[in-house]
């Protein structure tokens, strides 16, 4: 009895199960660097060194192939129904293009496009919105204005290479060296500010990562910090214009009809969790109800040499759950 009671504990099963890519992945790996890499509920879409984007199944299976790039993919994003697919290069361009018919918008920036995210709608607006960001700290919006020219509306300059761009609903979030800044696009004002730690790996080793766990809920990972954002409405009585709160959150006013002129309706972002880890953090998730699946590279071992990286899942408090 004591034996089988012992069995069973080893025999647990483990939180997260995976597999490697197999299909056309391991050829295409054997040619090209893999650089991003993006997720939607029907398919997966990878960027390479090289400038090519694959379409690939969950079995890694490639469907598409569209080289329209001379460098390095630096981000690709998907809109909500699958059907257009964006990407950015290090050669200054950005192609939106539709996975069901050729249609294709390509755009050319001056210097390179490090982040995008496009407008989650897209598929269903005319305005045909994304956000790019630049390594020479430009956030600009992109539309369609008239006669179909692009439109370009700064949205923000001046601190650095910004690594990431997310875009859930009406907010964008983007990270520079220094900062996270949440953007509302319904009242077209910065939102909040969240500060990074002074001390940072060097960018160019471990991305900044965020993920808009819903609509109101943003994770920032940054070198070891994690930090969980909460946006919600907040009444200010006569004050419409923009604020810093003791926490150094910068909070914006955003316009709403079902307020009167005594009374408008802000957005603010609010800090629900901040934690430090032991390993800087290249990748990071909701999991669960109540965790976080964190992709990590440990410090060097005892002769100076990297390890490998490791998947692990973590407590909103930091309480290490698995690895």
């Amino acid at each position: 009895g004591e034996y089988e009671d012992e069995e069973e504990e080893d025999e647990e099963e483990p939180p997260l199960r995976y597999q490697r890519l197999g299909g056309d992945v391991a050829s295409i790996l054997e040619r090209d660097v893999a650089t991003c890499m993006v997720l939607h509920e029907k398919y997966l879409a990878l960027g390479t060194h090289y400038g090519t984007v694959y379409q690939l199944d969950y079995y890694g299976n490639q469907t598409h192939c569209f080289s329209e790039h001379t460098d390095m993919v630096n981000e690709l994003s998907i809109d909500a129904s699958g059907e257009w697919l964006a990407s950015c290069s290090a050669d200054g361009t950005v192609v939106v293009q539709n996975l069901l018919t050729a249609e294709k918008h390509t755009a050319s920036f001056n210097g390179n496009v490090t982040a995008l995210a496009i407008d989650p709608q897209y598929a269903h607006r005319s305005s045909r919105q994304y956000c790019v960001g630049q390594k020479n700290g430009k956030v600009i919006m992109c539309s369609r204005g008239f006669m179909g020219r692009r439109k370009e509306q700064m949205l923000h300059q001046g601190e650095g290479a910004v690594s990431t761009l997310r875009w859930r609903g009406a907010l964008i979030a983007w990270c520079t060296a220094r900062t996270t800044q949440v953007y509302d696009t319904a009242s077209w004002q910065r939102i909040g500010l969240i500060q990074h730690p002074d001390a940072l790996p060097p960018p160019i080793m471990y991305r900044a990562c965020l993920c808009w766990e819903s609509d109101t809920s943003l994770i920032v990972a940054v070198g070891a910090s994690i930090k969980i954002a909460h946006i919600k409405p907040r009444t200010l009585g006569d004050s419409s214009a923009p604020s810093a709160s003791a926490s150094g959150i910068i909070l914006g006013s955003s316009s709403s009809t079902s307020t009167t002129s005594s009374e408008a309706r802000v957005l603010c972002v609010e800090i629900t969790h901040s934690l430090e880890l032991e390993y800087n953090i290249c990748g990071i998730a909701p999991f669960e109800e109540r965790s976080l699946v964190v992709f990590a590279y440990p410090d060097l071992d005892a002769n100076g040499r990297p390890q490998k990286p490791e998947l692990r899942t973590v407590t909103r408090d930091g309480e290490e759950l698995s690895t």
